[in-house]
C-alpha cells in the first residue's frame, strides 16, 4: 500500500510539472509556476493533483503529516461536465467529488452525484486557497461531501443554490438534508481565494446566507451567514452559525462564529489572524496567527501558523507547504 501511495504522490506532482518533457532539476523553480494548470489528456479530460503537508510541534515531540494528497480529473461533453476528486491516505482513496453538471443555460445548472454544499465560504473554498493551514471551526465542520441533486443560478451579482442530499441522520434511510444558499456580490465580489493576494484597490465583498435542515433529526435548522471583503492589501471575513435552541453540531454551541483579518504587506507575504468561538462554554475559543510566503501565488507557498486552542493543553506551531491545484 505504501508503494501505491508513494507512486500516486509522484504522479500528482509530475502531472503538473514539465519533468515528462525533459525538464531538469535546475528548471524546477520555473516549472512550479505551471502547477496551477491541469494537464489535458486524450478525449479532453483534465487531470491534476495537490499536495499539502505540514510539520506540527504541540509539545515535547513534533510530527510530520499530510493535510491533502489529492488527485482530480474532469472533462466536458457539450452541455455536460464532470468531476472526480479524492484524497489518498494510509487506507486508500477517499472519494470527495463525483458528480455531473448539466448547464441548462448560461445562468442555470444542475449538479447530480456527490458534491459539497456551500454552507460557508470557509468550508467550500479550495484547499490550496486557504489563508491558514487549517479551516476555521465552522469551515471544518461543513467540509463534507454528500450525494444528491442541486440546482444553481446566477444573475446580476446574485448567486443561488437549492439542494437535497442524503443527510447524516443515522439509521434513517428516508431522511434528507434540505439546503438553500444565496450570495450577493458587491463590487467584483470576494476573491476565489482567501486573503488579498488577488484583490483590487477598491472594496470588493460577498455576503452569503445559507439554510440547512436535516429532516427527522429532532434538531432545529441551522442558519449560516458569512461576509468576506478585500480592500487593497487588507482582507476580512466573518462567519456565524445559528442553531436556534439547539447546538449547531457536536462540540459547538448554538451560535459559533469566527472572524479573520489579513494584511498583504509585500507582493508575496501576508500576515493573518483568526479567532474561532465554539460558543460551547468557557475556554472553547481558538486563536490562530499566520504568515504566508507565496512562491507562485496560492499554488506554491510556505505557511507558518501559531495556534492557541483553549480546549487543548499546548499551543501548536505548524509549518506547511502547498504545491499544486485542486482544480
Amino acid at each position: 500500500m505504501n508503494k501505491i501511495i508513494t507512486t500516486s504522490i509522484a504522479l500528482a506532482v509530475a502531472s503538473t510539472t514539465s519533468f515528462a518533457n525533459g525538464g531538469s532539476w535546475l528548471e524546477l523553480d520555473k516549472d512550479i509556476a505551471s502547477l496551477s494548470s491541469t494537464v489535458n489528456v486524450a478525449g479532453g479530460t483534465e487531470v491534476g493533483g495537490l499536495l499539502r503537508s505540514s510539520y506540527r510541534d504541540g509539545g515535547d515531540v513534533g510530527e510530520f503529516g499530510f493535510e491533502d494528497v489529492m488527485l482530480h480529473a474532469g472533462g466536458s461533453l457539450e452541455e455536460f461536465s464532470w468531476r472526480i476528486s479524492g484524497d489518498l491516505d494510509g487506507t486508500g482513496f477517499n472519494l470527495d467529488d463525483a458528480h455531473v453538471v448539466w448547464s441548462y443555460n448560461s445562468n442555470v445548472s444542475v449538479a447530480w452525484g456527490q458534491f459539497k454544499l456551500p454552507m460557508f465560504r470557509s468550508s467550500s473554498i479550495d484547499q490550496e486557497s486557504m489563508l491558514f493551514i487549517d479551516r476555521s471551526v465552522l469551515g471544518a465542520e461543513y467540509d463534507t461531501y454528500d450525494m444528491g441533486v442541486s440546482i444553481s443560478g446566477s444573475n446580476s451579482g446574485l448567486d443561488w443554490t437549492l439542494a437535497a442530499v442524503n443527510g447524516n441522520e443515522p439509521g434513517d434511510d428516508d431522511s434528507m438534508n434540505m439546503f438553500a444558499h444565496v450570495d450577493y456580490h458587491m463590487g467584483n465580489g470576494a476573491n476565489s481565494s482567501d486573503g488579498a493576494m488577488l484583490a483590487g484597490d477598491g472594496m470588493d465583498a460577498t455576503i452569503g446566507i445559507s439554510y440547512m435542515d436535516e429532516e427527522d433529526d429532532d434538531r432545529d435548522a441551522v442558519l449560516g451567514i458569512d461576509f468576506a471583503m478585500t480592500m487593497g492589501q487588507f482582507s476580512l471575513m466573518v462567519e456565524l452559525a445559528d442553531g436556534d435552541d439547539d447546538a449547531v453540531a457536536a462540540g459547538l454551541g448554538t451560535s459559533p462564529s469566527a472572524i479573520t483579518a489579513g494584511y498583504l504587506f509585500a507582493d508575496n507575504m501576508e500576515a493573518a489572524f483568526r479567532h474561532d468561538d465554539r460558543d460551547a462554554g468557557d475556554d472553547t475559543s481558538r486563536y490562530t496567527f499566520g504568515l504566508n510566503y507565496y512562491l507562485h501565488g496560492h499554488n506554491a507557498k510556505w505557511q507558518i501558523n501559531y495556534i492557541d486552542d483553549e480546549s487543548e493543553d499546548d499551543e501548536v506551531i505548524a509549518i506547511g507547504l502547498t504545491v499544486g491545484a485542486s482544480r
